[in-house]
């Protein structure tokens, strides 16, 4: 507040600015009463900035401590909002100025957007892998599963995230078609890859392909277990592959 006048009393100074105006004090300025040094009690939170009586030099922020009776000075403003505990944390709740205790060991503060922020607690990732089965099956021109992988879901996680990779061999002639990924039965649009071609073209060749797709396992986050499995077709150039050469291997991200 500066008011245009110095007095060595706060009351001074509230009583003369009464004076000047109309009497009251409106908005974010608390009301006082000429010869009452006690403001009402929805304005003593409010701050008021003494000035020097001779300079007129701010002297410091001051607040009326309902609990003493007594105006104190106060080192910064957010002293007079509350008593302050180390970690406690100031916010706004769309009316007044709340605050948030402080939170346990290894949380964070969490962020809600137009809501009030609490504190969160870090949930770790968790990486399971394994090494999957390859059939024996020889690819036709329906979907022929080449292999499986099965991963465990950590306590207390979710699914996140799964990638796979297989490879195989492929003699002369062969050929792969329609690889895609089912997890629990379900097919993956991720790792469609339906209308895609390899192939040998020559008689002395011999090809690994490598086929790896990564996606949420939708439909599929709480599972316990999390069967994923790959299919392909034989190729257009025929032949197929060599399903003894086959490896799967397939790991799952839960948080």
């Amino acid at each position: 507040m500066e008011s245009g006048f110095c007095h060595n009393s706060l009351q001074d100074t509230y009583e003369e600015f009464i004076d000047r105006t109309t009497g009251s004090l409106g908005g974010n300025m608390a009301a006082f009463t000429a010869g009452d040094d006690t403001p009402a009690s929805g304005d003593q939170n409010k701050l008021w900035m003494k000035q020097n009586a001779s300079t007129c030099v701010p002297e410091g922020w001051h607040w009326y401590n309902g609990s003493s009776s007594a105006w104190e000075a106060v080192s910064t403003p957010l002293s007079a909002v509350d008593s302050g505990a180390v970690g406690e944390v100031l916010y706004h709740n769309g009316t007044n100025w709340v605050v948030l205790p402080a939170g346990t060991d290894g949380q964070f503060l969490k962020s809600k957007g137009g809501a009030a922020p609490e504190w969160g607690s870090v949930t770790q990732q968790e990486y399971v892998a394994a090494n999957g089965t390859a059939t024996s099956t020889s690819l036709t021109s329906s979907d022929t599963k080449v292999g499986e992988a099965s991963l465990a879901l950590p306590s207390g996680k979710t699914w996140k995230w799964v990638k796979v990779s297989w490879l195989t061999q492929m003699p002369s002639s062969g050929g792969l078609h329609n690889e895609k990924v089912k997890i629990g039965g379900t097919t993956m649009s991720w790792a469609s890859t339906a209308g895609v071609s390899k192939g040998c073209n020559n008689s002395d060749d011999v090809g690994y392909p490598n086929f790896v797709a990564e996606g949420e396992p939708t439909g599929n986050l709480s599972a316990s277990t999390l069967t994923v499995e790959v299919y392909a077709t034989v190729g257009n150039n025929g032949g197929g592959d060599t399903p003894s050469q086959r490896t799967l291997y397939a790991v799952g991200i839960a948080q």
